[in-house]
């Protein structure tokens, strides 16, 4: 019913060890069909661009992938959280295999039970502000030069 659409899987990383399971899985192989991947990123960029690399000999031709950041202080704290967002970006921005970024979790509401105690993006200012910053740089929404009144005149 939808020709257009994309099939997409996502990889996690079971034990936090930083390296995504499926490179200890003997001759894996992406399902086929599957063209969009999504990335569990928690433990760092150095370890999601290692998973990447990986990855990308197993992706079909115009296979892309989405990275998934950690956005909890289950991870670290605000401040590292912060950082490994820039840096996840640093990276993914230039690689043309990447197709997005998304913050996981939103709400630590999301999380509780059984995670009640840390905080997620949205109870976190300066991460919240990170990302906002970079979805600005992604979408552009932060070049947009303000209109003039001759292109706004009133109503």
């Amino acid at each position: 019913m939808h020709p257009n659409a994309h099939l997409m899987i996502n990889l996690a990383d079971g034990d936090a060890n930083g390296v995504l399971d499926f490179r200890g899985i003997p001759g894996f192989t992406l399902p086929r069909g599957v063209d969009w991947v999504g990335l569990e990123c928690y433990t760092g960029a150095a370890n999601c661009k290692a998973n990447m690399d990986a990855l990308r000999p197993l992706l079909p031709a115009n296979g892309r992938t989405w990275i998934i950041t950690a956005g909890t202080t289950g991870y670290g704290t605000e401040s590292y959280l912060v950082a490994d967002a820039q840096a996840m970006y640093d990276w993914a921005s230039i690689d043309p295999a990447v197709i997005g970024m998304l913050g996981f979790v939103w709400s630590k509401s999301i999380l509780c039970p059984p995670d009640c105690t840390h905080p997620a993006v949205k109870e976190l200012p300066l991460l919240l502000a990170k990302y906002r910053q970079l979805g600005d740089l992604i979408t552009g929404r932060g070049n947009i030069a303000p209109k003039t009144d001759a292109e706004c005149p009133p109503p």
